[in-house]
């Protein structure tokens, strides 16, 4: 977000983030990219209604040239999959 000069409501903090995915409305699943013991980039998704929606995603800079939300999106779509998800 730094990067992007967003406002400060865009900084969320860990609380928020608990709460988040502890909610009871909806089913939240975090998906992360690790290169060997590095967390490399991260999104959560947001499965109400057996649809599963990009949330909220980073990359760590020092890895954005490897792409690895690539990875994470490639890992959500099988994960639809074998969920059942309508989309």
């Amino acid at each position: 977000m730094r990067c992007a000069n967003a406002g400060k409501a865009y900084f969320f903090d860990y609380q928020y983030f608990y709460n988040f995915l502890e909610n009871n409305y909806f089913e939240t699943k975090l998906l992360l990219a690790k290169k060997e013991d590095v967390i490399t980039a991260g999104a959560i998704f947001t499965i109400p209604n057996r649809v599963m929606q990009y949330y909220l995603a980073g990359t760590y800079q020092d890895y954005i040239k490897e792409t690895p939300m690539k990875l994470i999106l490639d890992k959500a779509r099988l994960l639809g999959n074998e969920l059942g998800l309508s989309f």
